[in-house]
């Protein structure tokens, strides 16, 4: 069965390298059915290119111009509610997506119905589209088939974070279960996508890069200058007193979406949440150490031995982080749970 597909693509201030991104567009063997473009705010001719390039598309193009900024994450959600086809594709304005990257992924949802979404890896270039030497994340044990079950907990074990929405698409059909009724939007868009949609349905993944994926200095969210010495890290966890906290976020994090998840109907495999139910376990008793350094190093070598730093860590590099530590006290506060949305009566006035 052939399916539609539309592609949510968000910008802002991105008239740059926007031309090409919507020509690499134009340039896929398989073109979408239509897409939707939601600008937030922009100052820039972001808009006017877009307008050009509506003025030829060989598909249709509704272009949403936001009377309040709405951020990354809520700008997302708006174009993914407006879209009207079987499958939505997420875009970032400053890509380029190679040829068959809308044929590659299609031709999973039509070849399997119980796919509900495909994955595609990415090659980062530079902003001449010249190909970083970046750190590669291992994925040699990941075939190109879905992931189901208790398969999809090990992806998300091993790339918890590295999703990011230009590498995302789903069948649009989830998107009620996904955000309707879901908690307050402070946890980024493409994460909260990416980490529930294991539970509603299997996962593919593509192995063979479609997406340059630009890195310029000015992206929304820029991992270019992280820096992956574990010496340096454990110096600067060290120093930085807040570090409890960035813990007690991913606390939170993996509360709000275990409990989510366990009150859904719709959910196929309950052990995605089960897995979260173990992140969220491993990141208090982590907070926990830090908080109570008398009984730091018995913690975590529970922990360690449990294996759970290894399922839901970066390994023995945050072990060591953990252990030398500054004892700090967890600011419960910190989480941010401020949402756009209850500024708004309802969901439908950000989508006009």
């Amino acid at each position: 069965m052939k399916l539609t597909s539309s592609i949510a693509l968000i910008t802002y201030n991105g008239e740059q390298f926007f031309q090409r991104q919507l020509e690499s567009i134009a340039q896929q063997t398989r073109l979408p059915d239509e897409l939707i473009i939601c600008d937030d705010c922009s100052s820039d001719r972001t808009v006017e290119i877009a307008e050009e390039f509506a003025s030829t598309a060989p598909f249709k193009v509704r272009i949403y111009q936001n009377q309040t900024n709405l951020s990354f994450g809520l700008n997302f959600r708006k174009a993914f509610f407006l879209a009207e086809n079987d499958v939505t594709f997420f875009c970032d304005q400053d890509d380029v997506w190679l040829p068959d990257k809308i044929e590659k992924v299609m031709d999973c949802y039509e070849n399997n119905e119980s796919v509900g979404m495909v994955l595609s890896r990415d090659i980062v270039v530079d902003a001449n589209e010249k190909p970083l030497k970046l750190k590669k994340i291992v994925t040699k044990d990941f075939e190109e088939q879905p992931f189901s079950g208790s398969q999809f907990p090990d992806l998300l074990a091993r790339r918890r974070f590295c999703w990011h929405a230009h590498n995302l698409s789903c069948r649009t059909r989830f998107r009620d279960a996904l955000f309707t009724n879901a908690p307050p939007a402070s946890i980024v868009f493409d994460q909260w996508l990416y980490r529930c949609m294991g539970a509603f349905s299997d996962v593919h993944i593509i192995q063979k890069p479609n997406i340059y994926f630009r890195r310029h200095g000015n992206n929304l969210t820029s991992h270019s200058k992280h820096i992956r010495n574990p010496f340096v890290l454990l110096y600067n966890v060290i120093k930085r007193h807040y570090q409890i906290n960035r813990l007690v976020e991913q606390v939170m994090e993996f509360r709000q979406i275990s409990d989510y998840l366990s009150n859904q109907k719709e959910i196929k495999y309950p052990q995605t949440a089960d897995f979260y139910k173990r992140c969220e376990h491993i990141y208090q008793q982590r907070v926990n150490a830090i908080e109570h350094p008398f009984v730091r190093p018995w913690i975590i070598i529970k922990e360690l031995f449990s294996g759970n730093y290894k399922y839901c860590s970066k390994g023995f590099a945050e072990v060591l982080m953990d252990l030398f530590a500054m004892p700090q006290k967890p600011n419960w506060d910190y989480f941010p749970t401020e949402d756009l949305l209850t500024k708004f009566k309802t969901f439908d006035q950000i989508s006009k």
